[in-house]
């Protein structure tokens, strides 16, 4: 499930299975405005009128927020995709999910860059982030476990995990 702001008057608000876009009215009380369709786990506003998504399919989605189509999948997660991050030039997006790796995409063409493994089994990712220069990547698994990856480095190389439970 995710809670993203679109703007100081509007948000989305979405779930497993759909989502709504909620309003403030002009006496201060919010509405839900309209629904979008499909899954809105992780969603991540990229900019004024699209947002990343997660997908049960392994797939990450950038939607039109005003027409609620789809214009972009980027496909290479090998399950659920949990998150997202745009990094700060926008030609890189990095996605996280239930297959435990780090995938880092080309924005413009949609080419998968970097596919890593990196977290322990049983430890779902579910956060990502990219240095201001994008040079690395950190990624946040559900057991609090994070992995710092560098993006300039051979398209193989493992992140460094500190698990706190080790």
């Amino acid at each position: 499930t995710s809670v993203m702001w679109i703007n100081e008057d509007e948000l989305v608000a979405g779930d497993y299975s759909d989502a709504r876009v909620v309003r403030r009215a002009p006496d201060g009380t919010w509405r839900v405005q309209r629904s979008l369709s499909g899954p809105w786990t992780g969603a991540r506003l990229t900019r004024d009128d699209t947002a990343l998504t997660g997908s049960f399919s392994g797939e990450i989605v950038e939607r039109s927020l005003q027409t609620d189509s789809r214009v972009r999948i980027f496909r290479g997660l090998t399950d659920m995709g949990l998150g997202s991050a745009i990094s700060d030039d926008a030609a890189l997006l990095a996605a996280v999910g239930t297959d435990r790796r780090l995938h880092v995409f080309d924005r413009a063409t949609g080419e998968q860059l970097i596919s890593v493994l990196g977290h322990p089994p049983g430890r779902m990712v579910h956060a990502v982030e990219f240095s201001p220069s994008a040079s690395h990547v950190v990624t946040l698994d559900v057991g609090g476990g994070l992995a710092i990856w560098d993006t300039r480095g051979p398209r193989n190389a493992a992140g460094a995990l500190n698990d706190p439970d080790q």
